[in-house]
């Protein structure tokens, strides 16, 4: 009982850390993105700075894994098998794909346009997450989801720049829709790939970094050809923020990792719009950020929003069945009352023999 006792604190444990891990990560990659910028623009090559961290990420998991083999007392559960191994690619491969299309559709859509379409992944994300995962999600839940998209929306409008046209060209709705579908495919194919089986959570992410490296060093190579040999050529532009940014991205990826291993997609997608939220405050306090109405008012429903959905039985509790007292239960009642004297002595009075003697008597 108290081994249990444990493994349940531990394991709460785990899911809170890995969700606060994601949140300031997500928060932090933000701020780094924006401080590695010279004069408004990156010196550098976004494409390598993914190629680093996915090969981060590998070394990360790799180090991890060993330190189970050589200081867990039962040997971590490893499955060597070339069909999952196959599967692991498909999230890297949608991840490639909508990493690459992200400049097109900057270039097809307004900012305001943008910024609403970019929110429609939290609701396909939970339309995946019910299909893929059979998530049993509850109405008030699906209602959360809406209300969380809308308030991301207006805490965010007032940050285009006093663009507010909704325009954009057909090519670019679709290609965001396209990359909205993809990353909610990619993700929650994580999950079901974290939750297939037992195997450590490092062995699986090594299977998934070691193509998200491929793909990414792959792109390198057609951008650069032979040249992407060349350390020098491949990190121009590099700063110390691009650096930090590289490690922030990467132990990003292993928090994510372990929010859909332990938890689910639902609190991946909390976590990143918390972070959103962290990264408006820290801008107001530091970078002199506008205080806006619209952003206190959309971060106010965010928040009501998630514990609505986490904490939805509260409000909607499901009433007990009504319980009646069966025949047996009032015969078992009734037997168990004490005898009254009066009902002691309608038990003993000989009323039918009475009836039978008065009836002899008149024949008499």
């Amino acid at each position: 009982m108290g081994a249990e006792t444990d493994n349940n604190k531990s394991s709460y444990a785990t899911k809170f850390c890995s969700v606060v891990a994601l949140t300031l990560l997500g928060a932090a990659i933000a701020l780094l993105t924006h401080g590695s910028k010279v004069d408004g623009k990156y010196e550098f090559d976004t494409m390598t700075v993914q190629m680093f961290s996915e090969f981060l990420k590998c070394t990360i998991s790799a180090f991890m894994l060993s330190l189970e083999y050589a200081y867990k007392a039962e040997l971590p559960v490893v499955t060597l098998d070339k069909i999952r191994m196959l599967k692991a690619s498909f999230p890297a491969a949608l991840y490639f794909i909508t990493n690459n299309v992200n400049f097109l559709i900057l270039r097809e859509l307004s900012p305001v346009a943008f910024q609403i379409l970019a929110n429609m992944k939290i609701i396909i994300t939970a339309v995946v997450f019910r299909l893929m995962m059979k998530a049993d999600i509850k109405p008030l839940q699906w209602r959360m989801v809406l209300v969380l998209s809308a308030a991301s929306i207006i805490s965010q409008l007032g940050a285009c720049n006093g663009s507010y046209g909704f325009q954009g060209s057909l090519l670019g709705y679709s290609l965001k829709l396209m990359n909205c579908t993809f990353t909610a495919l990619a993700t929650v194919y994580n999950e079901k790939f974290m939750k297939e089986n037992n195997d450590s959570i490092h062995f699986q992410n090594l299977q998934l970094y070691t193509w998200g490296l491929f793909f990414g060093t792959t792109a390198t190579i057609q951008r650069y050809h032979w040249e992407a040999f060349d350390i020098q050529v491949v990190t121009s532009g590099y700063n110390g923020w691009v650096v930090v940014l590289i490690l922030v991205y990467a132990l990003t990826g292993v928090a994510t990792a372990a929010v859909v291993k332990y938890i689910d997609n639902m609190a991946r997608i909390f976590a990143s719009q918390g972070s959103m939220f962290i990264v408006a405050i820290i801008s107001i306090i530091f970078y002199d950020e506008p205080l806006r109405l619209d952003m206190i008012f959309g971060m106010i429903v965010a928040a009501c929003a998630v514990e609505i959905y986490n904490r939805h039985e509260h409000f909607c509790p499901v009433r007990p069945p009504l319980s009646l007292p069966s025949v047996d239960a009032s015969i078992t009642s009734q037997q168990s009352k004490p005898i009254t004297p009066k009902e002691k002595e309608k038990l003993t009075s000989p009323g039918p023999k009475e009836v039978v003697f008065s009836a002899e008597k008149s024949e008499v």
